[in-house]
């Protein structure tokens, strides 16, 4: 019997003699926007979709090169299929997720050739693994407790197992939400050694019992998600990895919070970055406004829609970053700086600077700090 084909799957999708001949006219991107998670992104690719000759991909992130390679090179170039006919347009793609990945880089070179640039946003990674957390438990937890309930009623040994140890910290109830865990109980997870050092009692630690497997493989698979929460913020080891295809000259290295308060002289260096490609500057001290709170946003425009002006807002907006910091404790702090100080170092090496000369449990500048205290910057 002949395999029934999914007529909404790309990979088995005929394609029409003129949308062939489209992507045939189709330029693939020369600037990849690599990471990282929670580190401005959204922002950036935001701001470079206001000047006219950038032009971002159909879909937010394609991750094409990590996530939906088996999609193939049709569906990826069909992501700036708009683009066809217009000239001097640079392409440009933002998958955060690039910079954490072992088999993007090769991919990458290999189908988009040497001749690639990349931009790579780093931030405070304190902060950024509680950005992370925040999102996986304010988004995500629906769907990660909907997964649970899946597993647990095709393994209910795994179930009475795991909720039946003492350790356990999150009662389960097959009809409601689980609860969610502290942000001290999902680094306790991750690294449960460094967590019986650094946390007090209140938070509870794996010990014995190990890491609760098919709780968090319920996280897109065998918990990659719960363990990118610290190991994505590992910055130094990522980027060696990337220098093996790509020259240091081809990738742009920028702080995440140079991007929320002073966007103009970050976009002119972008824009310095891109030539002899990019031929047309732009002043963007005309596109971006700055707020009483400090940061930048984009200048409203009487022809922008709602949809605009809310999604512009939010990502140009650093007030949900200032709340962050209320996240942390001394515990807290004292655990993620040593699990930081090694690579941290590391990175200090690689990039002949310090990002963050008052230390990456310091998680924001004084700008920031201000913020958070409720004065204006």
């Amino acid at each position: 019997m002949r395999e029934r084909r999914d007529s909404a799957d790309p990979r088995t999708q005929r394609t029409s003699s003129s949308q062939e001949d489209d992507l045939n006219h189709v330029d693939p991107p020369k600037l990849l926007i690599i990471g990282t998670q929670k580190g401005g992104t959204g922002a950036l690719s935001a701001f470079l979709d206001l000047h006219p000759n950038f032009r971002g991909s159909s879909a937010s992130e394609p991750s094409f090169f990590n996530k939906k390679y088996t999609l193939g090179w049709k569906w990826y170039l069909n992501q700036w299929a708009h683009t066809v006919g217009e000239k001097h347009v640079i392409n440009f793609e933002k998958s955060p997720g690039y910079i954490n990945s072992l088999e993007a880089p090769a991919r990458i070179r290999e189908m988009l050739g040497s001749d690639m640039k990349f931009i790579l946003l780093l931030r405070n990674p304190a902060g950024r693994a509680y950005s992370h957390y925040r999102l996986m438990t304010e988004v995500f937890w629906k769907r990660v407790s909907k997964r649970f309930a899946s597993l647990a009623a095709r393994d209910s040994d795994c179930l009475q197992r795991l909720c039946g140890e003492s350790n356990f910290p999150w009662d389960y109830n097959l009809d409601g939400m689980l609860p969610r865990p502290s942000f001290e109980e999902m680094l306790a997870d991750v690294a449960p050694s460094l967590a019986a050092k650094h946390f007090a009692e209140g938070v509870s630690i794996p010990g014995e019992r190990g890491t609760p497997t098919c709780y968090r493989r319920c996280l897109h698979g065998e918990g990659k998600e719960w363990n990118g929460l610290l190991l994505r913020g590992l910055y130094a080891q990522h980027i060696r990895h990337w220098r093996k295809y790509v020259d240091r000259k081809q990738m742009l290295i920028l702080k995440t919070e140079d991007l929320y308060f002073d966007p103009i002289r970050i976009l002119s260096l972008i824009q310095e970055f891109m030539k002899p490609q990019l031929s047309h500057f732009v002043d963007y001290s005309t596109l971006l406004m700055k707020t009483e709170k400090g940061h930048y946003t984009i200048k409203s425009r009487r022809d922008s829609t709602k949809a605009d002006k809310q999604r512009t807002a939010r990502e140009g907006s650093v007030d949900i970053v200032a709340r962050n910091a209320k996240g942390f404790g001394p515990q807290t702090k004292a655990f993620l700086e040593e699990f930081y100080r090694n690579s941290t170092e590391d990175l200090y090496e690689i990039l002949g600077e310090r990002l963050w000369e008052e230390g990456y449990t310091a998680v924001y500048t004084s700008q920031m700090r201000t913020l958070v205290n409720g004065s204006k910057a």
